[in-house]
């Protein structure tokens, strides 16, 4: 299996034409690049054929949706907030 990086790929349909990829599933299909990356909830289709975009686009970072952090939550047991950089940004 090929191991792709996070972000916006163009899809075959009944798909897409556009879905942003975050590392374990496909998020929910868009008509363009740019709203692709705004989508939070799962595609229905996440065996589809797909392919990088050509051209870089101005869609935030797939992995942290532009936030430039993770958000693990709070680990109770050490009494602090896991949060750190993404490693995509």
């Amino acid at each position: 299996m090929v191991e792709i990086r996070g972000g916006v790929y163009e899809r075959q349909s009944p798909a897409g034409p556009y879905a942003c990829w975050g590392g374990q599933h496909w998020y929910a299909d868009a008509p363009t690049p740019a709203e692709a990356s705004r989508k939070h909830g799962l595609s229905r289709h996440q065996s589809v054929p797909w392919r990088g975009i050509g051209e870089p686009t101005s869609a935030r970072c797939a992995t942290c949706r532009g936030h430039g952090v993770l958000d693990g939550g709070f680990d109770e047991e050490a009494a602090r907030d896991l949060i750190e950089e993404c490693p995509d940004c």
